[in-house]
Order: structure tokens, then C-alpha cells, then sequence
């Protein structure tokens, strides 16, 4: 399938003037038909850029476009690398990774964790700093049973991933949420750096959305593993806070 954009005869989005994403327009999304992606774009959106959702087909780009977003179909590995993804991805500041890295029984949007891979190498290959990956969650108790044996090989294959990404030369930032809801978002979290930090209780995906619009946008880069949860201090303080470390 080729690759698909939205229409580039559409007056041009705003870049940004100053900070990190300065003289960009647009944030790549991974798992942007998520719960947490929809909400992500959208924060991304108040921001005055434009969330790039990339698809694996091309059924859903006529809604992402409704709702401001731009769609990147990469049907293949091809399409990843394509001159027409690489132009798209050099206009971004920074890439979020939204969804599961790892195996996931019965998600429509999971990418796999050899295409994430792939995507922090093109990363370096456009000149893109900021990458954002959402890692290990806590699974409810739904999900744990759907999983089951595989439990494991779960959260080991977001390790994984965890350490891919703490190897490339990035401005790279994993976030490990605490199980996710629908509540509104507060604007309030606990964030946990330091060796292995693990989140504890929920967090609402607006409030996540958020936070990696911060780690995105942040003067400073956000580095390292952090935990993050509903709590009680304000978003970018709580980030600004927390002792950042490696995988």
C-alpha cells in the first residue's frame, strides 16, 4: 500500500517560534487511534502543532484528519523509510510512542517493538531529539487475565524496548504509568525516577497526555525512566523534580 499524507495544498500549519521544537510544525504519535493517543493529539494540538499519526492502513485517515490530525500510512517497511515518511518526519520536533511496544493478544493499533526500533533510527536519521516512549503499565486485573503465561514475556519485551531506546543518542524519555482511566484530567501527578521506578495506583489519560507533552516540549530535556501516577503536584514541576536515570 503507498504511503498516504494529508493533503499538502491545505494551508500549512504554524511552527514553532521558540524552544525546543522551534521552527517545527508537527509531533509524530504512534497509537494515535488509542484511548491515549486521541487525548495525546489533542494536547499536542493546544500546543500549535500538528500530531502525525502514523497507521498501518489507511481506513482511519479520514477521522484523523477531521480531528486536526495528519495521517502517515506505513503499510510496510518500505513506507517507514519511503522519501514521502522521511519529508513528513523531518518537519517534527519529537515522536511519542502511545501504544504497546510489546505483545499485545487483541490491540488494532499495537506496533510491534521492531518497528518502534526502526523508528528511533530514522529519529537520528531526520535530526529528530525528543522521543517519548510510553512503556510498561500496570495491568488490571481484565488484562492479566487475557494474558495470562504470556504476563511475562509482556512486560520483558517493554524492557526491552526500554533499553533499545536508552542506546541511541536521543533526548529520550520512558514513561511507565500506572493503569490507566477515563477521568478528567486534573493536572495534578506523582513522578518516580531513580533505578527501576515503578508507578503506583491510576492515572487518568488526560493527565498522561499531558505529561508527554511536557517531556516533549520541555526546555530542558526530560531524560531517563520515569513512573508516573495521579497525585498532587503540578505536571511540569513533578517532572522538573524527579531524579532522572537510565535503563
Amino acid at each position: 500500500m503507498p504511503i498516504s499524507i494529508a493533503d499538502e495544498t491545505a494551508d500549512a500549519p504554524q511552527t514553532a517560534k521558540t524552544g525546543p521544537m522551534a521552527g517545527k510544525k508537527n509531533i509524530v504519535v504512534l497509537g494515535v487511534t488509542s484511548g491515549l493517543g486521541r487525548r495525546l493529539a489533542e494536547s499536542i494540538l493546544a500546543r500549535g502543532l500538528t500530531p502525525v499519526g502514523l497507521i498501518g492502513e489507511a481506513g482511519h485517515s479520514e477521522s484523523l484528519r477531521a480531528a486536526g490530525t495528519e495521517p502517515l500510512v506505513i503499510a510496510s517497511e518500505a513506507d517507514r523509510t519511503s522519501p514521502a515518511a522521511l519529508r513528513a518526519m523531518g518537519e517534527c520536533g519529537g515522536i511519542a510512542v502511545a501504544t504497546g511496544t510489546g505483545w499485545n493478544p487483541d490491540a488494532t493499533d499495537t506496533l510491534s517493538s521492531s518497528l518502534v526500533g526502526e523508528l528511533m533510527g530514522v529519529a537520528q536519521f531526520v535530526g529528530i531529539r525528543r522521543f517519548v516512549l510510553v512503556s510498561a503499565y500496570l495491568p488490571d486485573d481484565e488484562l492479566r487475565t487475557r494474558l495470562g503465561d504470556e504476563l511475562e514475556s509482556y512486560l520483558a519485551e517493554k524492557r526491552d524496548v526500554e533499553r533499545k531506546l536508552a542506546g541511541h543518542d536521543l533526548d529520550w524519555c520512558v514513561v511507565r504509568p500506572g493503569m490507566l482511566d477515563n477521568s478528567p484530567a486534573i493536572g495534578l501527578v506523582t513522578v518516580r525516577g531513580g533505578a527501576d521506578p515503578q508507578p503506583e495506583g491510576t492515572i487518568s489519560r488526560a493527565d498522561l497526555a499531558e505529561t508527554i507533552c511536557e517531556a516533549l516540549f520541555a526546555p530542558e530535556p526530560v531524560r531517563g525512566v520515569l513512573a508516573v501516577s495521579a497525585g498532587a503536584q503540578p505536571i511540569r514541576a513533578a517532572l522538573d523534580s524527579a531524579p532522572q536515570a537510565t535503563v
